[in-house]
Formats: structure tokens, C-alpha cells, sequence
């Protein structure tokens, strides 16, 4: 049969810039588009199911998804509550669903996870713009059954964003090292980067990556004045872009609170340059954690096979002089990455969401690796081994399908949330009216208005209760003993600061009501104090309808 790979991969001037180690065995074209046609619908498949799963929204989103509640988009250039931070362009997107189609979880999650469905399309053209054969097979596997790329796509949260952006940018820097002379690849570059830095504010580092990029590959080629000019024009539209964003968004948005959370959070992200012998075993600690979980890994060294294939990527791209300028491409990235984290203004490799956006890099690299160490090590029976890792991708999707129908929520507690707001904003809403004591009663129970504890509240109060969406008041002329009031007080993880606040409270509604049932319901009561709250039901009727009340269980 008739080897298509010549066809499949164009010209022999494009074939050259392709990555094709010594020893990997070569892939036909026709099993090559098969295998990369099932990896990607199973991709597609894990993150539409994720999508239609009807998982509660965890603390981190509820945070972010209560700035859609009664904003406007200006708005949105101020900052944000609950010490949020999240891209311009992010925040515009995910209100204009909530605008349009209304605040619901499928609204909340619907950009994002159309974001993670164009990345892992996108991911495929831009691998297969240096890769083909078995390396690109296993890149395409890596990121389409990857768990974080999955969960994160379909969540109230940039990152998903993130990584699209890093797959756009990254395909056309690498479609112009296909074709150096068809400089309309940079000038696209250079409409795109200031929209990629409005969607993405770690894009900055792909960004200043691909200019150092560019700048090698003109001082290694003779490439002529116009491609000078395009890549000067490129920096002047990365740097303007980057400084409106600074000024207009970025440092309105970092107030004090919000510096002093992140450097609570996400102390152990910022490189300890301070401390110099810290920093070998931070830098050992992060990259063989859980920032390579492609397409598994973990903390403590649980990602070393990720981390392993990657630096053996790199060595590969180093020993081919034509390739070397790509380590550019892929190490500068992490190296801008680092000297923010240094500067203690954005986190690296705490969490796998935080570099995400480096996924694309990571996953590219590491399957070139892992096809080298596989056609090492097998040598002969490389072609069979191969094509079991390549199942086992396989396989790991369809577990990381399952677990996700098993597991859609991320912890108990952010279930019991959705369980309890769902019974007291539906069931309890039947022959009664129903108020949030903290915001419809004067005086409130607390007197902050909004408190930290409180952003799961707020927002399942808006998914499940069709008054607080619309906006109506409480009929306070309807409440007697045949429909009763139910007041509900979210208690934080320290109730002894909340008892006095409600105790007054109390007294002052019985000057009107009577109490005649209460209810205390605890969310997480085995776990730690962070997560400990209660719910707190009262239900009063008017004080001289109290011989008139039935309670619900004998009516």
C-alpha cells in the first residue's frame, strides 16, 4: 500500500520544519487522521458531558459568578467582590450569557466550555504544525483526555479562556515557522495579541515568548526588512496593549485586599528568590507537581513522567540545529512566568489551573519526549508500544468520563450547598414567602453587607429562588398563620461571633412575629473549620395569628 505521509504532510519545503525524531516509526496518514478523528471526538464527548451535568458551582465560582448578578458592563472595570481577578474580556463574555439567556449554571458554564472545545481544536492544528505521526498522536490523546483541561472547561473561571488564547497564539507563531516568508502570519499576530491579552492576562508571557521567538528566528535568517518591520510593529502592539490594560483594569482592580489575599493564598507559588537555598527544591517541587498533571499527575513528584517526557522533548528539539530556535517558543514562556512569580505578582505552579494556559506547551512537548524514551526503550516492538499508550489514553478518558458522572461536584460541601438551596428556595417556598435575613430584613443579621463566607449563598439563592432572579420583593401583606414567613441565616465558621448578631436580630423581629419553628442545618460538619457553616431556618407568623398556625407536618 501506498505510503500517504508525503501527502498528508504538503511540500518537501513544509515536511523539513516537521519534528520527526530518530528512531520513532513512521505513522501513515490514513491511520494517523484516524486515530487523531477518535482521540479528539472523545474529547469533545468527556466536555459536553461535563457541560450537560447538572454539577453544583464551587466556592472559586461562586465568587465570581455573584460579580453577574447586578452589574453592569462598566462595571466590570471595577473591581471585583470577593478579591476576584479574571480578564476583561472573560467577565464582558460571561455577563453578556447571563444578559442574554439568564443566570443559570448552564449560562455560567457555557463560554468557557466553548472555549475548551475551540482549544482542543485549535490544539490540534497547532501541534501539527511541528509534529506528525505518533508524537502528535499522543499531544492530541494528552490534552483531549487530560482531567484539568476537562474540568476546568466547563466552570465559572478564566482558565479554560486561557488556554484558548495560548493555542491561537502559539498556531500562528508556528505557522510562521512553517513559512518564514509569508510574513501575513505575523502581521495576524499582530491584530491578535492586543484581543488575547483583553481575554487573558497570563497571555502576556505567550506573548513576550513569541517576540523573543520571532527576534531569534530573524538574527538565525535572512529574512529581509519587512519581516523587521512587522515584528517591531508586533512589540509596539503587545507593549501598548499590555499598558492600557495595566493602567484601565490590572491596578484598579489590585487593591490592597486583593494583594494581601494573594499573597495569603498563593504564598507558596511565588518563587523564594529571597531565600536563594529554597529555591532548587521549590523549583524540583513545582515542576514535578502538579503543574505537569498532563494528562494525570499530582503533587509531591506525582507528575514525574509528564516532567521526564517533557525534558526529553527538549532535548530533542536542542539536537536539531533547524529545531533549536523552538526552545525559545516553549522555555520562554515559563521563564516570564517565573519573574512575575519572583515579583510576587502571579502565581506558578501552585495549581493547575493558575498555568493552564501553559497546557499547549507542555502536552507538545512531553509527547515528542514520550515517543523517543517509548522507541528507545522498545526499540523493535515500538510500533505495538505505541499504539497501547495511545489506547491507554484512551482508556484514561473514558475513566475520566465516569468519575466525572460519578463525582460532577468537586467536594461534598459545595453539594450540600446546591441540596440545601434547592429544598429551602423551591419545597420551602410552598405556602410561604421566603427571605434572606442578611439582605431583605432591617436590621440585618451581620452588619456586613457581604462577608467572605457568603458567596455559595448568594449565588444558589439566584439560581433556585425565581424572586431573587427577578427581582421582586417579599410580599410582606401575604404572611399570616396559613402562609407563615421563613427567614434562613447562613452561620460561618465561627458562630460565636454570629449568636450575639442574631440574637438581636431575634428580638427585634418578635416585637411583630412570633417564632414558631426553627431548624439548624450544618454544612460540613466533619470538616475542617474553613468549611463549617450551618443554615439556620426560622419561621414566624403574625403575633396575633399564632392560635391560627398549623405546623406544616399536621396540615
Amino acid at each position: 500500500m501506498r505510503d500517504r505521509s508525503e501527502e498528508f504532510s504538503g511540500s518537501p519545503e513544509i515536511q523539513e520544519w516537521f519534528v520527526d525524531p530518530d528512531g520513532v516509526p513512521p505513522l501513515s496518514a490514513s491511520a494517523q487522521r484516524r486515530w487523531l478523528v477518535a482521540l479528539v471526538l472523545l474529547g469533545v464527548t468527556l466536555r459536553v458531558v461535563r457541560f450537560l451535568l447538572p454539577f453544583p458551582l464551587w466556592g472559586d465560582e461562586c465568587m465570581l459568578a455573584v460579580n453577574f448578578l447586578d452589574r453592569s458592563w462598566a462595571d466590570m472595570l471595577r473591581p471585583l467582590e470577593y478579591c476576584q481577578i479574571a480578564p476583561l474580556g472573560f467577565l464582558w463574555a460571561e455577563l453578556a450569557a447571563v444578559k442574554l439567556l439568564g443566570f443559570s449554571t448552564w449560562s455560567l458554564h457555557l463560554f468557557p466550555t466553548l472555549c475548551s472545545l475551540a482549544a482542543l481544536g485549535g490544539f490540534v492544528w497547532m501541534a501539527s504544525r511541528v509534529l506528525r505521526g505518533w508524537p502528535l498522536v499522543l499531544a492530541t490523546g494528552t490534552m483531549a483526555v487530560a482531567y484539568y483541561p476537562i474540568r476546568y472547561g466547563a466552570e465559572v473561571k478564566q482558565y479554560s479562556c486561557e488556554l484558548l488564547v495560548s493555542v491561537v497564539l502559539l498556531g500562528l507563531a508556528l505557522q510562521w515557522f512553517r513559512r518564514p516568508e509569508q510574513l501575513r502570519w505575523l502581521w495576524t499576530l499582530c491584530a491578535v495579541v492586543p484581543v488575547a491579552l483583553v481575554f487573558s492576562l497570563p497571555g502576556v508571557f505567550v506573548a513576550g515568548g513569541i517576540s523573543l521567538f520571532v527576534l531569534a528566528m530573524l538574527l538565525c535568517r535572512k529574512l529581509g526588512t519587512r519581516a523587521w518591520t512587522a515584528w517591531a510593529v508586533y512589540n509596539l502592539v503587545l507593549v501598548a496593549a499590555f499598558l492600557v490594560l495595566l493602567v484601565k483594569f490590572i491596578q484598579p482592580h489590585s487593591t490592597p485586599e486583593v494583594r494581601q489575599g494573594v499573597g495569603r493564598y498563593w504564598a507558596e507559588a511565588f518563587l523564594p528568590w529571597q531565600e536563594p537555598w529554597r529555591v532548587p527544591q521549590w523549583l524540583l517541587r513545582v515542576h514535578f507537581g502538579r503543574m505537569f498533571s498532563y494528562p494525570q499527575g499530582g503533587k509531591n513528584g506525582g507528575s514525574t513522567l509528564t516532567t521526564l517526557g517533557f525534558l526529553l522533548g527538549l532535548g530533542v528539539l536542542g539536537a536539531r540545529r533547524k529545531h533549536r530556535v523552538l526552545l525559545v517558543l516553549v522555555l520562554v514562556p515559563f521563564g516570564l512566568a517565573l519573574v512575575a512569580s519572583a515579583l510576587r505578582r502571579y502565581p506558578y505552579g501552585f495549581a493547575v489551573r493558575t498555568a493552564l494556559y501553559l497546557a499547549p506547551l507542555i502536552c507538545t512537548v512531553a509527547a515528542l519526549g514520550w515517543s523517543v524514551a517509548v522507541s528507545r526503550v522498545a526499540q523493535a516492538r515500538a510500533p505495538r508500544m505505541l499504539r497501547s499508550v495511545a489506547v491507554g489514553l484512551f482508556a484514561l478518558g473514558m475513566a475520566v468520563g465516569a468519575f466525572f458522572l460519578l463525582k460532577p461536584y468537586k467536594t461534598p460541601y459545595d453539594r450540600t450547598h446546591d441540596q440545601f438551596a434547592r429544598w429551602f428556595w423551591t419545597h420551602m417556598a410552598q405556602g410561604a414567602e421566603l427571605v434572606c435575613a442578611q439582605e431583605e430584613l432591617s436590621p440585618r443579621v451581620y452588619p456586613e453587607q457581604r462577608m467572605w463566607f457568603m458567596a455559595e449563598f448568594e449565588c444558589y439563592k439566584h439560581l433556585y429562588s425565581a424572586r431573587h432572579r427577578t427581582g421582586r420583593p417579599p410580599r410582606w401583606s401575604a404572611i399570616s398563620a396559613q402562609h407563615p414567613l421563613r427567614c434562613v441565616v447562613l452561620v460561618g465558621p465561627e458562630p460565636h461571633k454570629a449568636t450575639p448578631h442574631i440574637q438581636r436580630w431575634l428580638r427585634q423581629m418578635q416585637k411583630r412575629y412570633a417564632l414558631v419553628s426553627y431548624q439548624r442545618l450544618p454544612v460540613n460538619p466533619q470538616g475542617g473549620v474553613f468549611y463549617a457553616r450551618s443554615y439556620d431556618v426560622f419561621e414566624f407568623v403574625p403575633r396575633d395569628q399564632v392560635a391560627q398556625y398549623t405546623p406544616p407536618y399536621r396540615r
